[in-house]
């Protein structure tokens, strides 16, 4: 993903499943807008910190992927509705999960 998709700042939707992607840049937090990321289905082994500053964020797909972690800063999404982490290698929900409304 490139970084220059922060110039996007009105993207409220960004569906970028199966397209083998590795990494997330950190710039990716700049999209506040963001209510629907999915990053299902790709090679991804953490999700950047910069998630958490996506307040407005609603459904999160991160299904097949290769993640063992979350951020603690996704405490920071608020608006989290739907998180999904199917076929993950997530042993464990950080406890900020079980806050989120």
């Amino acid at each position: 993903i490139s970084s220059q998709i922060v110039h996007l700042s009105k993207l409220q939707v960004l569906i970028l499943n199966k397209n083998n992607i590795a990494s997330i840049p950190s710039t990716i937090g700049r999209l506040t807008n963001l209510e629907h990321l999915n990053l299902e289905d790709n090679v991804l082994r953490e999700v950047p910190e910069s998630i958490g500053y996506m307040t407005r964020l609603k459904m999160l797909q991160l299904g097949y992927n290769r993640l063992k972690c979350l951020p603690e800063t996704m405490g920071g999404c608020h608006s989290l509705e739907y998180l999904d982490l199917k076929q993950n290698q997530v042993k464990k929900l950080p406890e900020y999960i079980c806050k989120l409304e």
